[in-house]
Formats: C-alpha cells, sequence, structure tokens
C-alpha cells in the first residue's frame, strides 16, 4: 500500500508535468498540492474549508479532462 507521501511525491511529478504544457495549472500548487495537504484531515475541518476543498478539486478536474488522453 502506498501512504500519503507517496501519494503527494506522484501528485507533484504529474502537476510539473502539466506546468510544463499548461503553466495556468499554477494556480493549484498552493490549493491542493501545498506540503500541508500531506497532513489534512478533511473530516475535523470546517464546512467552509471543505467547501473550498470541494470547489478546488472541481475546477481542478474540470481543467484537467483535456489532458487525460494525451
Amino acid at each position: 500500500a502506498m501512504d500519503r507521501s507517496t501519494f503527494y511525491a506522484l501528485g507533484c511529478t504529474g502537476l510539473e508535468e502539466l506546468l510544463g504544457i499548461e503553466p495556468a495549472f499554477m494556480e493549484f500548487q498552493d490549493i491542493l498540492f501545498s506540503p500541508a495537504s500531506m497532513t489534512l484531515e478533511r473530516s475535523v475541518q470546517s464546512k467552509e474549508v471543505n467547501e473550498k476543498l470541494d470547489a478546488g478539486i472541481s475546477l481542478f478536474l474540470t481543467r484537467l479532462c483535456p489532458y487525460f488522453l494525451l
């Protein structure tokens, strides 16, 4: 099984590749790919924090869709 640090490293590597294609993905670096994301426990966060995170994830996935088959 993979731990959080492995998932984080994979995500950061993927983000770096995306940034090489489309620099606009930089806006997600601090929101979704910050080192703090490795220790974030959503279950203890406020509704507002979770809604903001959900919105960031949704926007990221929407913008990511055109790159799935590359």
